[in-house]
């Protein structure tokens, strides 16, 4: 039986955990790498959450570590494709707003993400990432204007062909 909650626990958790290692590090294949890694150390770990907000959370959050730890120990990442990118989000997504998004900074492109395809608020966020409150509504901030910014130059491009 131990098994088959480790099986309900990937399903559950797996576009969330994939999409953000995607986002982070930009690659498939390195996506596929820290989604293995986070599960592993899912397993190793005794399994005591308070409730499914706490495992998710953790999950996050070794996620983003596990993320980090590959950015520093390697500087090379793959081309990303729409294949890709719209299994674990599972939203119709247009691929100039993909492009856009990852034409941001990681920190904000971070921030955009589990606040619009995790459903985080602003507050959960900043407890996630370590980081104030304030801090996080800034990075939306910037973050929505610099996709606005991205998406309106790229509709402009559009209209002169």
């Amino acid at each position: 039986m131990p098994f088959d909650k480790d099986r309900e626990v990937v399903e559950m958790y797996k576009s969330v955990v994939y999409g953000i290692a995607l986002v982070r590090v930009k690659g498939a294949t390195d996506a596929d790498d820290i989604f293995q890694e986070v599960f592993m150390a899912y397993f190793k770990r005794p399994r005591v959450f308070l409730n499914e907000g706490h495992r998710k959370g953790w999950l996050i959050k070794t996620t983003m570590i596990c993320c980090q730890n590959y950015i520093k120990n390697k500087r090379s990442y793959e081309t990303l494709d729409e294949e890709h990118i719209s299994a674990p989000i599972k939203h119709e997504t247009h691929q100039e707003v993909i492009d856009a998004l990852f034409s941001l900074d990681e920190t904000v492109r971070t921030v955009i993400y589990l606040y619009y395809f995790e459903d985080y608020k602003t507050k959960e966020i900043a407890s996630l990432l370590g980081r104030k409150e304030s801090t996080v509504r800034m990075q939306m901030k910037r973050g929505r204007a610099s996709l606005k910014a991205i998406l309106e130059e790229s509709n402009d491009e559009e209209e002169r062909y």
